[in-house]
């Protein structure tokens, strides 16, 4: 495996890389993964995980009012916040 050295300094840049990811997967999934679903899905969870990550607002941020931070806890309980951010990362999957 060839190593690469990636880098972002935005959320912006951290949707765009992940975006840029799903698509190559996608395309290696057409040439020589044989059409697998399995790589279908797994290239749209990296694409929908780009576009949640680029509703990152570190000034005015939603996902930390909901999340919370290492100081203060979110309005998502602890106990609910994976089941929260995959229903998220679910609806950023759903087409336009």
């Amino acid at each position: 495996m060839k190593e690469h050295t990636v880098d972002f300094t935005s959320p912006e840049q951290l949707a765009e890389l992940l975006e840029t990811i799903g698509l190559r997967l996608h395309a290696k999934n057409r040439i020589a993964g044989g059409e697998s679903g399995y790589l279908w899905h797994l290239a749209e969870v990296l694409r929908a995980a780009g576009r949640l990550a680029a509703r990152l607002d570190f000034e005015h941020d939603e996902m930390y009012a909901l999340f919370g931070n290492g100081y203060e806890a979110g309005t998502v309980p602890a106990e609910d916040q994976q089941d929260h951010f995959l229903g998220l990362l679910r609806e950023a999957a759903k087409p336009v």
